[in-house]
């Protein structure tokens, strides 16, 4: 399963990413408070269109970051975050539970994902 598939309201990320979320993104927001979460994946994937506002891919930005909402959070496992870096996430299921793991040499990020929502996309460039 791609995360994309885990996302309600993920019709505008089909179009940017009609075969997926694919190499490595970070997980670089991450915002709790009881049962509700908030998660940002940044990901250097280039879009398989372009959107007017964000201008254009490679002058103006070259990470798009997916703002997401939802619940989660209920099992949260994470070591050594200031090292996060970009990175491969994968998607498992634990006993009927869907985790989000990320890890890279010295780092790892494990976090219990439901009913994750799309609310907006942003840019930058670096």
């Amino acid at each position: 399963m791609n995360v994309i598939d885990l996302i309600s309201r993920n019709l505008f990320l089909n179009k940017l990413f009609p075969e997926g979320l694919r190499g490595d993104v970070l997980l670089g927001q991450l915002s709790f408070s009881v049962g509700r979460m908030e998660l940002g994946i940044h990901t250097q994937q280039k879009p398989a269109v372009e959107t007017e506002k964000w201008g254009t891919w490679g002058t103006d930005y070259n990470v798009i970051v997916l703002h997401l909402s939802g619940y989660g959070g209920k099992y949260v496992h994470i070591e050594n975050w200031w090292h996060a870096d970009f990175a491969p996430v994968d998607l498992i299921e634990e006993n009927g539970i869907a985790m989000l793991t990320q890890r890279g040499d010295n780092w790892s990020i494990k976090i219990d994902v439901d009913d994750l929502i799309f609310q907006r996309g942003s840019t930058y460039i670096i």
